[in-house]
């Protein structure tokens, strides 16, 4: 059993209280919030005693809303799509909203599909790209290491491929070039050492931040 079973929203100290995280969005300038990707994106994850069932999308655009109650929230996030399919199903619906902050997750699923880095260097370089265009402040995920935890032992043979993909969209790939921030995701899992996987390795508990 792991610490995180014990806690719940209101004593977890990797969770920024409501009244914290209005706090420091107050004065946003966002007010159109899309998100496109994978499950990442998507938020996907199990319910966890004690916290509200929402995913990590869902908590953003609420707080964004709390201080901006006009804020538009688009979420078109898919578990299992690739790079090509969130180009070809999803770029154009995000960009047809107008956002002007944009969440942008994928790649993890062309670990499992496809070949080498420099094709998927190059499908996000023209997702970021096409993104960058719009004028919207783009950010990213760049996931955690958190493969020593037993339930994440099938997973290790990708865990250099997953760093590849960190190192794409983070120092030398199209998160920088197209000036996107990247955001380091599943810090609890990563400072702690905790195990926050659903049923399956691949997604955390839905309460605690979304999926992977």
């Amino acid at each position: 059993m792991t610490d995180s079973i014990f806690r719940t929203e209101a004593d977890d100290p990797m969770l920024v209280p409501a009244d914290a995280a209005r706090e420091l969005l107050d004065g946003a300038p966002w007010r159109r919030f899309a998100v496109i990707g994978d499950s990442v994106a998507l938020g996907v994850g199990d319910p966890s005693p004690g916290y509200l069932t929402s995913g990590w999308s869902d908590r953003v655009a609420a707080v964004l809303r709390s201080v901006n109650p006009e804020l538009a929230y688009l979420n078109t996030g898919r578990v299992g799509a690739t790079i090509g399919e969130v180009i070809a199903e999803q770029l154009g619906p995000a960009l047809d909203f107008r956002p002007d902050l944009i969440h942008v997750t994928c790649g993890g699923n062309d670990l499992f599909a496809r070949g080498g880095p420099e094709e998927i260097r190059k499908d996000l370089d023209a997702l970021f790209a096409a993104l960058s265009r719009s004028g919207a402040q783009i950010f990213t995920f760049i996931l955690a290491d958190v493969w020593e935890t037993e339930r994440m032992a099938p997973m290790r043979p990708l865990r250099d491929r997953m760093a590849e993909l960190n190192d794409i969209r983070a120092r030398d790939g199209p998160t920088l070039r197209h000036r996107g921030r990247g955001v380091l995701g599943s810090p609890v899992t990563a400072a702690s050492g905790s195990d926050e996987r659903g049923p399956d390795p691949l997604h955390v508990e839905r309460a605690r931040g979304g999926g992977r």
